[in-house]
């Protein structure tokens, strides 16, 4: 018997998340456009102890779908986790809205079909960087993307 542990993972963030994502709309993009984690605000309101937990959990459970199926969550989970220790209640927001995007579009994923060609073997790398996108850090975030006849496999 085969288990879909996706299929149970996006069971629990209904489970989890389910009242808090209630009256909320669907969405194109899995993030707000041009959403950033702003860090070390004064006088910032943190969001309760229980809360927190619950804000690290749905972070790690988006983790593992970008690990394994859901690359076009990588960027906006990557954000989120800048404030694992201590989120406001506009990261949780926007923590609801990723899960969202990832419940209503759970059929989506790598499918996983070389493709037919007269080539032994064809690697394919794209690569691209913000140069110092983070106003904070001013560290850069470089993705990248690695197809081996045509299927993604890594990134």
């Amino acid at each position: 018997m085969r288990m879909d542990w996706s299929a149970d993972l996006y069971k629990n963030l209904e489970k989890k998340f389910g009242n808090m994502l209630k009256g909320q709309r669907a969405t194109e993009t899995p993030s707000t456009p041009g959403f950033h984690v702003v860090r070390n605000i004064p006088e910032a309101v943190f969001i309760s102890d229980h809360d927190q937990k619950l804000y690290r959990s749905g972070v790690s459970m988006l983790l593992f779908l970008v690990k394994h199926t859901r690359p076009d969550l990588s960027n906006s989970t990557r954000e989120l986790l800048k404030v694992m220790d201590k989120a406001m209640e506009g990261h949780m927001k926007e923590l609801c809205r990723v899960i969202k995007y990832a419940i209503d579009t759970k059929n989506k994923g790598l499918k996983l079909r070389p493709e037919d060609t007269d080539d032994k073997w064809r690697i394919k790398a794209y690569s691209d960087a913000d140069f110092s996108g983070d106003n904070e850090t001013r560290i850069s975030v470089t993705g990248y993307v690695i197809y081996f006849m045509n299927l993604p496999i890594c990134w």
